[in-house]
């Protein structure tokens, strides 16, 4: 091997040692609590996907009611919005959800390829991307 070769492999066993002496035993975790049932009522869900939290919400989305739910920090509905569709303010598949600082919520609806944003207590604010069929 020429002496480049050498220091490219001497380079790479070395990152390697240092990530693996970097790496650390897996975090052990408490079971806290949890929040609703299996169903479609307030605070039920069914087939829940995607949960967004901030610093005094929760943010919840699933395909089963096609519907995103808030609760606060306590675990206590606070509201819902959204329906089965294609238009502002519906869902097929809502996927993913995620806030911001502000407590905007934005809800990546999958099967309708498109991001929705709403204010934090749901009202519609805009979309991004369209339909895909």
């Amino acid at each position: 091997m020429k002496p480049i070769k050498y220091c490219r492999v001497f380079a790479v066993l070395l990152l390697i040692l240092v990530l693996v002496q970097g790496v650390q035993a897996a975090e052990t975790y408490k079971y806290v609590t949890q929040w609703g049932s299996l169903g479609t009522d307030n605070l039920q869900f069914d087939y829940p996907e995607g949960v967004a939290v901030d610093y005094r919400e929760i943010s919840t989305c699933g395909h089963g009611k096609y519907r995103i739910q808030k609760l606060d920090d306590g675990g206590n509905y606070l509201t819902q919005w959204g329906s089965s569709g294609k238009g502002d303010e519906q869902f097929n598949w809502p996927k993913l959800a995620a806030t911001d600082t502000s407590g905007n919520v934005y809800v990546a609806d999958q099967v309708n390829n498109r991001i929705q944003k709403f204010d934090s207590g749901g009202k519609f604010l805009t979309k991004w991307g369209i339909r895909g069929y």
